[in-house]
């Protein structure tokens, strides 16, 4: 388990759920239906490819910027956001020490209005048991990379993380006992063939992975 910590709460989201929930005026020519967050202020992980890695200390995820936003500030405007059209949650969190009482400290703003789904790093039984008991209705484990030795050279030790390939499909399968169904990432363009992306996807398919 990680240690407890009184919950800091580094909160960001982005500026299409700022508008949502009323704090920026922005014209959109589509509105969101999803409320998109990012938890945590520096991630513990170096995977090379993504901007939040603890050697980049980027303000994007995904080319999306994630301005600040205080907790009070979300409870504010959830009724707004939802009145605007918003459906469901989505909590990006970082992989640092206090997540899961960050998490705690958050449950009631974004857990009791509509779902909520949330992109983890790989937790155990008993800590993914907390957030299920928190209303989460889906905990996603990003695999990111299509085969082990693609994962290990960005993800895992290739980079100096503790992760491993095994290690994230137990994840993936904890997740989907705990929660029913359960998801995962794939990013496309790190050095996989064609034929890496369907064996994985006919894999993904049998673990009933989506």
């Amino acid at each position: 388990m990680r240690s407890a910590h009184p919950p800091s709460l580094p909160l960001k989201a982005s500026l299409g759920t700022h508008a949502l929930l009323g704090l920026k005026n922005i014209k959109m020519t589509c509105s969101p239906t999803t409320l998109y967050f990012m938890l945590g202020e520096r991630c513990l992980r170096n995977c090379s490819y993504c901007a939040q890695r603890n050697s980049s200390g980027g303000i994007y995820l995904s080319r999306v910027m994630w301005p600040p936003v205080a907790p009070e500030e979300v409870e504010r405007g959830m009724e707004t956001a939802i009145k605007r059209g918003a459906r469901r949650i989505c909590v990006q969190t970082l992989d640092y020490p206090h997540l899961l009482e960050d998490l705690r400290g958050l449950s009631n703003i974004l857990f009791s209005h509509i779902p909520v789904s949330l992109s983890i790093p790989p937790l155990s039984e008993e800590e993914m048991l907390l957030l299920k008991e928190m209303g989460v209705e889906i905990a996603a484990v990003s695999l990111d990379a299509a085969t082990e030795e693609i994962f290990t050279l960005h993800r895992g030790a290739g980079v100096g993380n503790p992760y491993t390939w095994e290690g994230m499909w137990e994840a993936m399968r904890r997740s989907r006992e705990i929660f029913g169904s359960t998801v995962t990432h794939v990013i496309v363009g790190l050095g996989e063939s064609d034929e890496d992306l369907l064996r994985l996807f006919e894999k993904l398919k049998v673990e009933g992975v989506y």
